[in-house]
């Protein structure tokens, strides 16, 4: 099976508050088209030794998101998926690792 992965780069939403404001519906209708492609896991940008901490603020997230594009995006994402966790990666060739294969 040939593994597919998709690669989402984005500003850092904390740095243009005043933006990011007026953004949510764009940020709803990105997560909505990322969706569609079904996605096994959802992997964001922070230290994989604290991985824990980042599913702790996923879990308890509920909807309310930070002014961040890991929980704007990401969480976003993994929640609409129903998935019981993310993944913490910073480096590439930890997500080349991954079994994608499976949630």
């Amino acid at each position: 099976m040939i593994k597919k992965l998709i690669l989402v780069g984005t500003f850092h939403f904390e740095q243009h508050e005043d933006i990011l404001q007026k953004k949510t519906q764009e940020i709803e209708q990105l997560v909505d088209f990322l969706a569609e492609y079904q996605p096994t896991k959802v992997a964001l940008e922070w230290e994989s030794s604290t991985e824990d901490e980042l599913n702790t603020a996923y879990l308890h997230s509920d909807g309310q998101y930070t002014m961040d594009e890991i929980q704007q995006i990401g969480f976003r994402l993994a929640k609409k998926q129903q998935h019981d966790r993310v993944y913490a990666s910073m480096k590439l060739e930890r997500l080349h690792k991954m079994n994608w294969t499976i949630s």
